[in-house]
């Protein structure tokens, strides 16, 4: 696909999880905010894409709060409303 994905293959600084290595998407559509719960017991890397009004997606700057105690979710807060998804691993 023409999508952007990310593939980690060593993850010797990550904690064993069943999903390690793979990313992941959440969609989201007309979103203020966006809350993952990702359960994988560390901090993952995060990319925001966002609709670029003529059928693409562009990478967003957002701000991304991190669960540093359980570390198991994230919150990314958007200005307004975008539509587009959310990658992570």
């Amino acid at each position: 696909t023409n999508e952007p994905y990310w593939s980690v293959i060593s993850a010797s600084n990550l904690k064993s999880s069943l999903l390690e290595g793979k990313s992941k998407r959440v969609s989201f559509e007309n979103s203020g905010s966006i809350t993952v719960d990702h359960q994988l017991g560390y901090i993952p890397a995060v990319q925001i894409w966002s609709s670029d009004g003529q059928g693409s997606f562009v990478m967003s700057d957002l701000d991304v709060d991190h669960d540093y105690v359980n570390k198991n979710s994230f919150v990314v807060n958007i200005e307004g409303t975008l539509t587009g998804y959310v990658l992570y691993v």
